[in-house]
């Protein structure tokens, strides 16, 4: 989306060129005659503003340019044809309308995480080199019009820094009321945006998953250690719009901590709809394909083990009776995992075991259970085959 230099925030501050400032001098001059008559409504003096217009290293807020124009009755797209520089210390320069993509998304959610920001600086605390690579890549990506200084510590162990344009365009744009961890909420601007345009959402996700995500236990956590249980209910919500089933669970370890687990319905989703929004290598997101990849593995086993029973039942239905032997030839298993097959039907009163000797098994109930014993229910009763 385009944004103009009065859609920035009001508390922007510009540093017009001196050649606009200059006109706008004369153009008050002319009209009011001194600038003591032009400030007579307005709160600063004409010192204050003489300042402004006639020096250019002061700089000038949006609010009180905005409020300047409108008496001048001078339409605000008259004012930035040339380059604009806005900031404090670290000055981005555009050249405005500016384009703001996707990837801010994921900037908010470096803010809120790994990153501290306020009304005077937003830093990246995020040490993995290869996420602070990233990290660099989405504000160049996320702002195009703009320079936007970004410096590039040598020690990992520095923050990242940006200029407070970043925070203050943030909460412009969508009414962040505090970056804080503990008290910042996802805005409602920003989700309602989500439901409008999907690749915000995704980019926010990827920014949470690369600050708080980890791999535990074959899940995937979105977020993990996290204390505002609003903020993780919040990301639950975007999850939920971009079709993702979720999970919040109070950590075991840490009382008061929470974390936001995806469900495995959901990871084949959740990575493909990711994977394409990298602008570098991550090793980090690439664990996640790995447990994609158990999760096909294991899919494949439990489909064969659930074609294996179909075989097992069709048989003895049609002969009256089956034995090991039978069910290794039919299947194409080893004898121990032809038991195990076995084992597992006669738990669910599939087959009865008629003759102990000769290991003869017949039909009690063709018809299999919906749903099957998950995989660990397996491994408990009759160990992995």
């Amino acid at each position: 989306m385009l944004i103009d230099w009065w859609e920035i925030g009001d508390e922007q501050n510009l540093r017009i060129n001196p050649k606009e400032l200059d006109l706008l001098y004369k153009i008050i001059i002319k009209k009011y005659r001194s600038l003591y008559n032009f400030t007579k409504n307005l709160p600063y003096s004409s010192g204050s503003l003489y300042t402004k217009l006639k020096y250019k290293g002061q700089g000038i807020t949006v609010a009180l340019l905005k409020k300047i124009l409108y008496k001048l009755d001078i339409p605000l797209e008259k004012i930035g044809n040339l380059p604009i520089k806005v900031g404090k210390r670290k000055l981005i320069e555009a050249k405005f309308p500016i384009e703001i993509d996707p990837p801010l998304g994921q900037v908010l959610a470096n803010a809120f995480f790994d990153g501290y920001a306020d009304d005077y600086i937003m830093r990246y605390s995020n040490y993995d080199p290869e996420i602070r690579r990233e990290f660099r890549l989405s504000i160049t990506n996320a702002i195009k019009g703009a320079k936007v200084p970004i410096n590039k510590p040598e020690n990992i162990e520095r923050d990242i820094d940006l200029p407070v344009f970043i925070p203050k365009l943030l909460k412009s744009l969508w009414r962040v009321s505090t970056f804080l961890g503990d008290k910042c909420r996802i805005p409602k601007q920003f989700i309602q945006l989500v439901k409008q345009e999907k690749k915000w959402g995704w980019y926010f996700l990827k920014g949470a998953y690369l600050d708080e995500g980890t791999i535990s236990g074959g899940e995937v956590l979105i977020l993990t250690g996290i204390k505002n249980r609003l903020l993780v209910e919040d990301t639950q919500k975007l999850a939920k719009i971009l079709g993702l089933s979720t999970k919040i669970r109070e950590k075991k370890a840490r009382k008061g901590y929470y974390e936001l687990k995806l469900k495995a319905s959901s990871v084949e989703k959740f990575y493909k709809n990711i994977s394409n929004l990298y602008f570098t290598k991550v090793g980090k997101w690439k664990r996640v394909s790995e447990i994609l990849k158990r999760q096909k593995i294991l899919k494949k086993r439990l489909q064969k083990i659930k074609e294996d029973y179909k075989k097992i039942l069709r048989v003895c239905r049609k002969k009256g009776k089956i034995t090991i032997s039978e069910i290794k030839k039919i299947c194409g298993l080893p004898e121990s995992t032809a038991y195990f097959r076995v084992n597992l039907l006669v738990y669910t009163q599939n087959l009865e075991k008629r003759n102990e000797r000769k290991n003869e098994y017949i039909c009690k109930n063709e018809k299999l259970p919906s749903p099957l014993p998950t995989i660990n229910e397996m491994r408990r009763r009759f160990g992995w085959r």
